[in-house]
């Protein structure tokens, strides 16, 4: 498992000069919990770096039900790929919990684009670890049984900000068995009956919002060896730059 600073953020990966100058063209704003920071179909205006709090990138499917595709944390990006395209936005991004961007116009981020030779560079790396990540959901998805997704999928969470209980073992907490099954895209009974069997197997004890994987290293050799290669995960235990 690869831990990559910056994954999620053009901003984080440029020079500290470039950075401030970006920077100094963002405005803040505030989101309560559950607010939008843009909605599915509507013309895209801005680009956003999260400040505080988190950010939820989701879909629903035609009954409703909610696909979790991905939740940013302070110090990452999000919404500049419909900047380039022109497009409507292709999903929504709620607020999760008290939050605060920093919002980039899409004017401002045009100049800054051509006048730095710098973020596009920066851009073209981040939308690379992207496609790294999205390519190795595709292939879960496409191969592997519903345990084996979930297991994988607590691996990427545990390894990005999994708190350590002692040398071995690492809990993942704030994590709900509805908020699993919206990033697996599978139903809230399915989940638990895979948690429960990975509990019965050993590999991990549950909780309330809380999951102790007992012994991370092994969990992950076990898991990471269904398919393709080495796994990259943003490192939310740094601070961002």
């Amino acid at each position: 498992m690869l831990r990559l600073t910056g994954l999620h953020s053009w901003i984080g990966l440029l020079s500290p000069a470039v950075r401030e100058r970006v920077l100094a063209r963002m405005r803040s704003r505030r989101l309560a919990h559950g607010d939008a920071a843009f909605l599915l179909g509507e013309t895209p205006r801005e680009a956003f770096l999260i400040r505080k709090g988190r950010v939820r990138i989701c879909n629903h499917t035609q009954t409703g039900t909610e696909i979790t595709l991905v939740t940013f944390h302070p110090g990452d990006c999000f919404g500049e790929n419909s900047l380039f395209d022109g497009l409507p936005r292709f999903n929504n991004a709620y607020a999760v919990g008290e939050s605060e961007l920093l919002v980039l116009r899409k004017a401002d981020f045009e100049d800054l684009y051509n006048a730095e030779r710098e973020i596009a560079r920066a851009l073209t790396l981040m939308l690379c670890y992207r496609l790294r990540v999205t390519s190795g959901l595709s292939e879960d998805a496409s191969a592997l049984t519903l345990k084996q997704r979930l297991a994988r999928l607590l691996v990427r969470l545990a390894y990005s900000f999994g708190i350590a209980q002692g040398p071995t073992s690492i809990i993942v907490s704030e994590t709900s068995h509805e908020d699993l099954s919206g990033m697996l895209g599978a139903t809230r009974q399915g989940v638990s009956k895979a948690l429960k069997e990975l509990e019965d197997a050993g590999d991990v004890r549950l909780s309330y919002r809380r999951i102790l994987i007992n012994d991370l290293e092994r969990f992950a050799r076990k898991h990471n060896s269904l398919i393709g290669g080495e796994t990259i995960v943003p490192d939310y235990h740094r601070e961002p730059p």
